[in-house]
């Protein structure tokens, strides 16, 4: 059990490095903090669309991937503020 929270918060905590310590800082340099933000969380929602696509289109329609893609965009947004 402790193996498998040790690897699910390094998963985590690359990914927001990844994110939001290369991607975002490297948009804020180029057009500056908003946009950054606002850029930064649309690219976070279309890496994440990804597995959504692919396990809710047979299932729940096109409709919830698109809620789901939103939900993901907001999240990118949230956590590129915080």
């Amino acid at each position: 059990m402790g193996a498998l929270i040790l690897l699910l918060y390094n998963n985590n905590f690359l990914e927001e490095f990844y994110h939001r310590g290369v991607i975002q800082s490297k948009l804020e340099r180029i057009v500056g903090q908003k946009k950054a933000i606002l850029y930064g969380g649309i690219l976070f929602g279309m890496t994440h669309i990804v597995f959504d696509i692919t396990q809710l289109m047979g299932t729940q329609g096109i409709l919830f991937v698109l809620f789901a893609f939103i939900l993901q965009i907001l999240s990118g947004w949230l956590l590129g503020i915080v």
